[in-house]
């Protein structure tokens, strides 16, 4: 027990951690916070063993093909991008992120849900979408995600789904 206690104050690997971010064991996963420092990319130097990453608060507005490849963090398995002023999302951004299962956009400026986006993350469970300004949900939007069993929409300003937008 007291091995275990220990183990959930250990800090990342020495020299891992970019200086604007905290790294720490949180729930039993390796955890990367970037909070609150408009900053416009993923720092580098992230260890790529790193579970949990959460940006909210940067200023990324645009995420790149491939993103998370470049920053060799293939292993994420949650990922929190609230209030980034993200309005757009290459169809590769997620390109890679496997093991993903959580994924929040919320507070961002998305007018359409990124569906060819999410084509790369097949075990996506969790996703939010809240609090952007989406209008309408187009047909198949969510059609590749077929794990997903949470989906937050609220405060967007929906006006208009089609009949096939939940489809698969």
């Amino acid at each position: 027990i007291i091995a275990l206690l220990f183990t959930n104050h250990v800090e990342c690997r020495e020299g891992s951690c970019p200086t604007v971010c905290t790294c720490k064991w949180k729930g039993g996963k390796q955890t990367v916070e970037c909070l609150d420092h408009q900053l416009i990319n993923i720092p580098e130097n992230i260890d790529p063993s790193t579970q949990v990453l959460d940006m909210s608060g940067s200023n990324l507005q645009i995420l790149a093909g491939e993103t998370f490849r470049r920053a060799e963090l293939l292993n994420l398995q949650k990922l929190y991008l609230r209030n980034c002023r993200l309005g757009q999302i290459d169809e590769k951004a997620f390109d890679g992120l496997t093991n993903l299962i959580e994924l929040d956009l919320s507070h961002n400026l998305l007018t359409s849900i990124p569906a060819t986006s999410f084509q790369h993350i097949t075990s996506l469970r969790d996703l939010t979408l809240a609090s952007n300004p989406i209008q309408k949900i187009e047909s198949h939007a969510f059609g590749n995600i077929l794990s997903l069993s949470k989906l937050d929409l609220s405060r967007c300003d929906l006006q208009s789904i089609s009949a096939s937008a939940f489809e698969n």
